[in-house]
């Protein structure tokens, strides 16, 4: 899930906020949609739930639960600022709002599109890019990286990338 730290102090925040409706020391169980509800309504603006931790709530609701959010991280703003489609420093539910809004509501293609965001931006698109190997370098107007980076052409590892 990325920065394990932040969602460490982001979970343990959530369980130690007083009356919160999402976590309860009693027994019961909730329905996915209930515990959705839950979620969505914690994160609220003017909710307890720490602005950082929003990716780790997403995160959980997506991977974890099977619920449809797309999760925006560091790598999704890299990719999509470069790519010249964002700005990349809007707000997290800016961000969210743009991608939901033009995929279908499908946990599954969430998780699959949000991985090969992350594939594309550890092995090429990182911060020193390798724009020469990128698969969307037909249609990236780079923006934002040096005429330099495009001669670095070194492809990292992650598993599963087919480039």
């Amino acid at each position: 899930m990325g920065s394990s730290r932040r969602g460490v102090n982001g979970l343990r925040a959530m369980a130690r906020a007083p009356d919160n409706g999402l976590v309860r020391r009693r027994r019961g169980t909730l329905s996915l949609d209930e515990v959705y509800r839950r979620l969505r309504a914690a994160r609220g603006p003017a909710g307890w739930w720490p602005a950082r931790s929003a990716f780790t709530a997403d995160s959980i609701a997506l991977y974890a639960a099977g619920l449809p959010l797309f999760v925006i991280d560091a790598y999704t703003r890299r990719v999509f600022s470069r790519l010249g489609l964002v700005r990349g420093d809007e707000p997290y539910d800016v961000l969210q709002r743009v991608f939901m809004e033009a995929l279908p509501a499908e946990a599954a293609l969430y998780n699959d599109y949000h991985a090969q965001v992350v594939i594309l931006a550890k092995d090429v698109c990182r911060a020193r890019p390798a724009c020469g190997v990128c698969p969307l370098g037909e249609v990236c107007p780079r923006t934002g990286i040096p005429a330099e980076a495009d001669q670095d052409e070194e492809v990292g590892t992650t598993v599963g990338w087919a480039g």
